[in-house]
């Protein structure tokens, strides 16, 4: 598929969920890649994780070298996000990485606190805020998440990450 695009999203799913959690991340993840603007650098939910090496290598030198070392939750979201202004040939392929998603809700809730400090360390550099602001802190779909029983994984989720956001 890289012979026809200079990006190629690897649609992911979640491995065997058997917890409620895990089934509402799978069922919610499957909407979001399914919705419009899915492959939006800004507030999309599919993110590439395959470039050709001329796009990735064009992307890294315009992310400032201090941000290396402290961005981690939207690590991909920042690359995307400069790849995209190179390119727009992006390609999905589906069904490509399985997750072992959070088997509980303190689980969820730990990682999503833990994404939101490290949101916060990124925000403090005043760079990006297009990029993270509407990942970060978008109220997912409501809508869809009452269809499809993950209004209240969604609420942690965002509950915990604005709480780490707020606390770092």
């Amino acid at each position: 598929m890289i012979q026809d695009y200079d990006m190629l999203v690897f649609e992911e799913d979640s491995y065997e969920p058997r917890t409620y959690v895990q089934m509402a991340i799978s069922r919610e993840r499957e909407t979001l890649h399914r919705r419009k603007g899915a492959l939006d650098p800004a507030k999309g939910g599919l993110l590439p994780r395959f470039f050709r090496r001329d796009i990735i290598t064009r992307a890294f030198q315009s992310i400032p070298e201090d941000l290396f070392p402290i961005v981690v939750a939207h690590d991909h979201a920042l690359i995307y996000w400069e790849a995209s202004k190179i390119s727009e040939k992006i390609g999905i392929l589906p069904n490509a990485v399985s997750h072992i998603e959070a088997g509980s809700i303190i689980e969820l809730l730990k990682h999503h606190y833990n994404f939101g400090k490290s949101t916060r360390v990124l925000a403090r550099t005043g760079l990006y805020h297009d990029v993270f602001s509407r990942k970060s802190f978008q109220t997912r779909n409501i809508g869809n998440a009452i269809q499809t029983g993950t209004f209240f994984i969604a609420f942690l989720r965002s509950t915990s990450s604005s709480l780490g956001y707020l606390m770092a």
